[in-house]
């Protein structure tokens, strides 16, 4: 590895991985950054520009419409109208091969719910759509629901990632739905792993919309709740406008939420804390 020491006290630089013999490089890692978060290190020059740098997310209520009781509602439908027909008059919605009955009504609930929007909308499973031609999909926004009743990603094969990088290729707007919960149970471990793979995405192809909702495991998957939060999702990502955009959403006990970065003051007093011990005085007793 080499490095150099930028302005801020980071060091930047590259690292090359082989094995005993060196023939050849087995992983190449570019502009890999290095940062000293300990912002008390006497030998950091950059100490006071490090100095509220420890966060943590921390899941907030998205804010409501500012629009509020009957007319505010029959205002907020119009605006949605408008928005979703003007920019997603297509919509595929995605299902796993083994779709449960709870939400393949579900699906026809919110096939219904966008079809009074105008939308022209469509149904397949993956398997379904690997035999499609997916240029005719380049101007169609996708729901997938594919992870609704259980992991995909933590399960699939060389074939289902194949099939899924031929979709974010050929894709500019997904909206992925998932129902781990909180994580808190063995059997929801499963969507993290689809949660740790959108977030490196979002990062590695920005041009690709790919939004995450993940829903309550003790919600009623097919209830009023769950389409309003998709419609919702789909709204304040996708379809928005704004250069900074919600990207990903959580629903728990009914209620939308999104997650922030906020600073963590408890650790960032943690590392600022002197690592050498301090000089003794003498005190009266």
């Amino acid at each position: 590895s080499k490095s150099i020491q930028t302005e801020t006290g980071d060091f930047s630089g590259d690292i090359v991985l082989s094995d005993e013999a060196w023939l050849s490089p087995k992983a190449v890692v570019r502009g890999f950054l290095s940062r000293n978060i300990a912002a008390g290190n006497p030998n950091n020059g950059s100490a006071n520009r490090q100095s509220r740098k420890c966060t943590t997310i921390q899941w907030e209520e998205l804010s409501p419409s500012l629009t509020s009781g009957t007319e505010g509602e029959k205002v907020q439908d119009s605006d949605r109208h408008n928005v979703i027909v003007n920019k997603a008059p297509r919509i595929l919605i995605l299902c796993g091969t083994n779709t449960a009955p709870a939400t393949r009504f579900l699906v026809e609930k919110l096939t219904t719910a966008l079809e009074s929007f105008n939308c022209i909308v469509h149904v397949a499973t993956s398997s379904e759509l690997a035999t499609e031609e997916h240029s005719n999909l380049s101007e169609t926004v996708i729901i997938s629901l594919i992870e609704v009743d259980e992991p995909f990603v933590a399960r699939w094969t060389e074939a289902d990632l194949r099939w899924f990088k031929d979709l974010a290729s050929h894709k500019s707007a997904v909206l992925w739905v998932t129902r781990g919960g909180d994580y808190a149970a063995e059997e929801s471990l499963g969507f993290s792993i689809t949660t740790g793979l959108l977030r490196t995405l979002r990062v590695e192809m920005p041009q690709l919309r790919l939004p995450h909702l993940d829903l309550s495991r003790k919600s009623d998957s097919s209830g009023d709740v769950i389409i309003e939060s998709i419609l919702t999702a789909l709204e304040s990502s996708i379809l928005s406008e704004d250069a900074i955009y919600e990207q990903e959403f959580a629903i728990r006990e009914g209620k939308i939420l999104v997650p922030r970065l906020r600073l963590q003051e408890s650790f960032h007093q943690e590392l600022s804390g002197r690592l050498v011990q301090a000089e003794p005085s003498l005190i009266r007793l």
